[in-house]
């Protein structure tokens, strides 16, 4: 195990696991931490599937991103499942109007089908009359945990990246709301780092900030 590390990644979840995997690629030596076993229920990353979709209702600014993140899952390996998606609702709904926007701004295939055409063409689907549905040819899935456990496969192959089960003892005792010195017994050994990043998932709650006190530094809130 190398002596020093550029980066401690402390979480290794969906966010934690991907930002190891793409440090330790541009050759950053990594140390990675979790409080459980990689593939637990206890954060947002687990179950057996969620979905992709290229054409963004929330915004046309999105798609660039998303259409990277098509790329570079490609390149992680087969955890892409693309077999097309519908995306339904009321013709000048937020839904509709907003994926056809997005088709529209980045000239993406797509296709309008009323009720009467989606029926004849997915039988499962019985739409009330006022509905239409957008077709995204690209639209998909990707399984959680396969996703998680293939970043942390490609981290661990570039030969940079190193991970400890031991964060649980620090992680277990901290408490949110609460400031604390990142001195407990686990990292008091552990080597120097040059930079955090902290993935801590739902359990520090959606306001709650998380308060790092660097030893011989100025404390940071991210």
């Amino acid at each position: 195990m190398p002596h020093s590390y550029d980066v401690i990644v402390a979480g290794l979840g969906a966010m934690g696991s991907s930002t190891a995997a793409h440090l330790a690629r541009r050759g950053k030596k990594v140390l990675g931490l979790e409080r459980w076993i990689p593939g637990h229920q206890n954060a947002s990353s687990h179950g057996d599937s969620r979905i992709i979709r290229e054409m963004y209702f929330e915004h046309p600014m999105y798609v660039p991103l998303l259409q990277r993140a098509y790329e570079l899952w490609a390149e992680l390996g087969p955890v892409l499942n693309v077999y097309g998606g519908l995306m339904i609702g009321p013709e000048k709904g937020m839904l509709v109007t907003g994926t056809l926007r997005s088709a529209s701004e980045h000239d993406l295939d797509h296709e309008v089908l009323t009720a009467a055409e989606v029926r004849k063409r997915y039988p499962a689907f019985d739409l009330r009359p006022d509905l239409v549905a957008i077709v995204d040819p690209r639209a998909g899935w990707l399984d959680p945990e396969q996703c998680n456990a293939a970043h942390l496969k490609a981290a661990a192959k570039d030969g940079r990246a190193a991970f400890r089960g031991t964060a649980r003892v620090m992680v277990g005792k901290l408490q949110w709301g609460r400031s604390h010195h990142l001195e407990s017994h686990v990292l008091r050994s552990a080597p120097r780092s040059l930079r955090w990043c902290v993935d801590a998932g739902r359990a520090t709650g959606s306001r709650t900030p998380i308060r790092i006190l660097v030893r011989r530094a100025q404390s940071i809130r991210l």
